[in-house]
C-alpha cells in the first residue's frame, strides 16, 4: 500500500507541476494555437505518467538491489523499511549524487579510480541514510557496501555497452 501510495505522490507532483508550466506556456500563445483546458489536462496526464514510469522503474530498482542484498545476508528488513530507504536512496542518486560524480570526475583523469571514489562516496552516503532510519553496524555497512557495489556495477557495465558502439 505504500509503494501505492508513494508512486501516486510522485505522478500528483508530476502533474501539477506540467500543468502549471504548460498552461504558463500556452498563455504566450497567439489566440488560434492555445490548448484548451482539457487539452492542457491531457497532455500533461501523459507527460506526467511517463516521468511516473521512469521514476518507478528507478525505484524498483533500488528496492530490488535493497532486497537482495537483504536476502543473500539475511538481514530481517520489513518490506516497508526496503521501500522507504530505496526512496531515499534514489532521491539522493537524483540529487547530490550529481553534484559528487562532476567533482570526482573534474579532480580524477583514471577511469578506475573514478568508480573507486564513487563506490565509496555512495558507501558513505548509504551509510549516513541507514544511520538515520537507525540500523545496527554491521547491517548498515552490508546494505551500504551492496546496494553501491550494485550501483557502480551498473553504471560500469553501461559506460562499457557505450564504449562499445
Amino acid at each position: 500500500m505504500l509503494l501505492v501510495i508513494l508512486v501516486s505522490v510522485i505522478f500528483i507532483i508530476s502533474f501539477v507541476s506540467l500543468f502549471i508550466w504548460i498552461r504558463k506556456a500556452n498563455r504566450d500563445d497567439r489566440e488560434e494555437e492555445k490548448m484548451t483546458i482539457l487539452l492542457t489536462m491531457f497532455v500533461a496526464g501523459v507527460l506526467a505518467l511517463l516521468l511516473t514510469s521512469v521514476a518507478a522503474f528507478f525505484w524498483f530498482m533500488f528496492l530490488g538491489s535493497a532486497n537482495v542484498v537483504n536476502s543473500l545476508f539475511s538481514l530481517q528488513f520489513s518490506k516497508k523499511e526496503l521501500i522507504l530507504m530505496s526512496a531515499v536512496y534514489l532521491a539522493f542518486i537524483f540529487t547530490l549524487d550529481n553534484v559528487f560524480q562532476m567533482m570526482i570526475k573534474l579532480l580524477t583523469s583514471k577511469i578506475l579510480m573514478f568508480y573507486f571514489l564513487m563506490l565509496w562516496l555512495r558507501m558513505v552516503a548509504f551509510y549516513l541514510i541507514g544511520d538515520f532510519f537507525q540500523l545496527t553496524h554491521y547491517t548498515n555497512i552490508v546494505i551500504s557496501g551492496g546496494v553501491a557495489l550494485i550501483l557502480v556495477l551498473f553504471e560500469l557495465l553501461y559506460d562499457w555497452s557505450k564504449r562499445k558502439k
